[in-house]
């Protein structure tokens, strides 16, 4: 029984260090791009869809994929071991490439997302137009 809990808390850490590194390189490609956006939308009275970097796409579908994320609209239900596992840099960048994934998702090209523990139901954070909040 020990055995498989070192093997799960193993594979926990490996993903957290995986999504750190995915998310602290395209961290400010993501938030440039956001306000490249907003700009471009009081300018030219259009909305501009943001594009989210193919390596972020795959972390997402990944996550996704493992079940350690559940996207719902714009609600995210993060895996309470792997948020808590990462650094703060990593956390908002999630955050970020998770409300651009939701705002291209429905269409409605709104980036905004609040994060969830997967577990307690707990709201943990949220990315919005005003930046990233932890609670």
């Amino acid at each position: 029984m020990s055995e498989q809990k070192t093997k799960k808390w193993s594979w926990l850490i490996v993903l957290a260090i995986i999504i750190s590194f995915l998310c602290v390189e395209n961290y400010t490609k993501a938030d440039k791009k956001t306000s490249e956006k907003t700009n471009n939308e009081s300018a030219n009275n259009q909305e501009a869809k943001v594009i989210l970097p193919q390596k972020q796409l795959k972390m997402i579908n990944l996550l996704i994929d493992l079940e350690s994320i559940y996207i719902q609209f714009h609600d995210a239900h993060v895996n309470p071991h792997i948020w808590h596992g990462i650094e703060e840099r990593a956390k908002q960048n999630l955050a970020s490439s998770i409300a651009i994934y939701c705002g291209n998702a429905d269409s409605s090209r709104n980036y905004f997302c609040d994060i969830y523990d997967k577990m307690s139901g707990e709201k943990i954070a949220k990315y919005d137009a005003l930046g990233f909040t932890v609670y």
